[in-house]
């Protein structure tokens, strides 16, 4: 999805749980080492720190940068707070088809 992303001239950034590296390596690991470990720049890495959910944070984040989000995920729980879910455009959806990326109004 990122390669995609960046085709498109895009500057995406991947938002994690703290729980991810766990995940992925059965450790606490933050930003830079987990970036590494998935192969992608430490400055498109973002993680919630222990005991915060991410969406708050990725949905704050979007909104201040004017950004739209990359997501299967409606967010409905947090409508309450982030009227943003709402707005058509702001979550955009994505699958993969074979070896390429669609995104749904992007």
């Amino acid at each position: 999805m990122v390669s995609s992303l960046t085709r498109q001239g895009l500057a995406p950034v991947v938002w994690f749980d703290a729980n991810a590296g766990y995940l992925i390596a059965g450790r606490c690991m933050g930003p830079a080492p987990l970036g590494c470990a998935l192969g992608l720049p430490p400055d498109q890495v973002y993680v919630a720190p222990k005991g915060t959910p991410a969406d708050p944070q990725i949905l704050h984040a979007a909104q201040t940068l004017s950004a739209r989000v990359v997501t299967n995920d409606r967010y409905r729980d947090w409508t309450g707070t982030h009227h943003e879910v709402t707005t058509p455009g702001f979550l955009i959806r994505g699958r993969f088809e074979g070896d390429s990326v669609r995104l749904e109004g992007l």
